[in-house]
Parts: C-alpha cells; structure tokens; sequence
C-alpha cells in the first residue's frame, strides 16, 4: 500500500496541473511586486536587477519602472565618460557604484546595498523552494536542494519559506513545516 499524500501535496498538484507552467509566471509576477515595494521603499537598486532577472526568466515584460531606472543609470554612465566637463574617475569603482544608485553622490561610509538586501535574499531563496516544490521536487529534497545551492542551512530555508509563505499558490495550508 503506497504512503498517502498529505492533502497540501494534493491539492498543490491539481493545482499545477490545472493551470500548468502559468504558475512560474504568477509567482514571478508576485516576487517582481514584491521588489518594486522594496525598491520604492528602500531606493535598494538590487530590488530592480532582480526584478529584472526574474522577468528575463520567465520571458515576462519588463514593467516600465524597471525602465526608468535603467535609463537613468544609462544616463549616469553618460556622464562618466571622459569629456570636456567629464574628467576620467581617478576611482572608478565608487563612480561606477554611484552611477548604478548604489551610493548617494559624494558619500561614503557603511552604506551596503548587499547588505540591506537581506529580506529579499530571503525572498529570492524562498521562490527557489517554490519552483522546487512547483516542479514536483518533495519539499525536504527540494529545502536540501536549495540550502546547497545557496550555501545556506535548511533550516534558513525554511524560515524564508515560512516568512514568504504567501507567494506559494496554496489557498489553505503552507506545505513546510520545520
């Protein structure tokens, strides 16, 4: 007699086969919200290169916000070429960091995009779970599978599942538990 699947499993796999691949592109959708929020709230440049990537990968349009920033960043680099008003950086790693937004004009200091890009490094780890779990992976084969890629534990894996339970297509239960 073969092990019974627990009814979160079930449901998950009616789901995904109802709606097929238009749930990568849902969740993607929902991960590209997200990171506007973080960008709009935070002015975190990181939020829009992964805004951007997760579009690329899905072959999702990439919304006008994302645009904008990049055309000014574009313009940013502009400006570093060398010209009549434009000397060569004698720096050009923190021209370069400040062209992308990624440091305010003139400063210096503690300030690390990377840093405070931890929430979403969360996020983004939690929607690798997800793709996991969507692709038909269990969940601890795919928590293990995740923590390795990421150089993470499990149990980090799962506190960012936990934290972004939310986006998983799953209209009653969260499927993972520690």
């Amino acid at each position: 007699m073969s092990k019974k699947k627990p009814d979160w499993e079930v449901e998950l796999a009616e789901y995904f086969d109802k709606h097929g691949e238009r749930r990568e592109v849902d969740i993607v959708k929902a991960l590209v919200a997200r990171y506007r929020c973080e960008y709009e709230n935070t002015d975190n440049p990181l939020a829009v290169w992964f805004a951007y990537a997760e579009c690329r990968q899905v072959n999702l349009d990439i919304p006008e916000w994302i645009f904008r920033y990049l055309d000014r960043v574009a313009g940013n680099f502009w400006h570093l070429c060398p010209g009549a008003k434009n000397p060569v950086p004698d720096k050009p790693s923190p021209a370069i960091a400040e062209a992308l937004e990624m440091k305010g004009a003139g400063k210096s200091g503690p300030g690390n995009v990377f840093k405070a890009f931890q929430n979403v490094r969360h996020l983004a780890m939690a929607h690798d779970l997800i793709r996991l779990i969507l692709s038909g992976h269990k969940e601890t084969v795919a928590a293990d599978q995740v923590a390795e890629q990421r150089g993470v534990s499990r149990s980090t894996i799962l506190r960012a599942y936990k934290k972004y339970a939310w986006i998983i297509p799953h209209p009653k239960k969260t499927p993972l538990k520690k």
